[in-house]
């Protein structure tokens, strides 16, 4: 439990980065007062924390209802976690926030776009919490298959697909389950 919390913990800082978010935040809200930063500060991490805890919840039944597997999905996010971290590496990241941060006007409200999403709840961020939320995250089966998946599987294995010959391989004690 505790090293699931601290693996999760270390994806989400660095997902989300606060480090890097915070001159960005005080670079956009210049034109604020102390108590309109404050608030700015708490609408945009409550709009951010709705957002991810909604995909926490609904995101991995979305990915079923769009037919997308959560191996494909988990390719997808390592992609783009791969893809964050060479623009951090290469200070790209810093640049492009500091440049998107100039064209905010004072009728805007900072606190959901830029400062929600894409700052804290962005593409990665949602790709994680999805992932960890499925736990699956350690990439060792351990997320529970959805009804839909359990159904394939056993139509699968039942009228010969896959490696239906074997029936070594398949656990019928813990349905959905392949062992290798």
């Amino acid at each position: 439990m505790f090293e699931s919390f601290i693996t999760a913990f270390i994806v989400y800082f660095v997902v989300i980065d606060p480090v890097g978010t915070a001159p960005i935040f005080l670079a956009i809200t210049t034109h604020l007062n102390k108590r309109q930063k404050i608030r700015t500060a708490l609408e945009g991490s409550l709009v951010a924390g709705a957002i991810m805890i909604f995909f926490a919840l609904c995101g991995v039944w979305i990915l079923h209802y769009l037919n997308i597997s959560l191996t494909a999905f988990r390719l997808a996010g390592g992609i783009i976690l791969l893809l964050v971290a060479l623009d951090m590496l290469a200070n790209k990241r810093q640049a492009r926030r500091e440049q998107g941060s100039d064209s905010v006007s004072t009728d805007d409200n900072i606190a959901i776009f830029p400062l929600a999403t894409p700052l804290l709840a962005g593409p990665a961020a949602i790709t994680s919490v999805m992932v960890v939320a499925s736990g699956d995250y350690l990439g060792d089966g351990g997320g529970q298959q959805s009804d839909r998946e359990c159904q394939y599987d056993h139509r699968l294995w039942r009228h010969g697909g896959g490696d239906a010959g074997n029936s070594n391989r398949f656990d019928y004690r813990q349905p959905c389950r392949v062992l290798y």
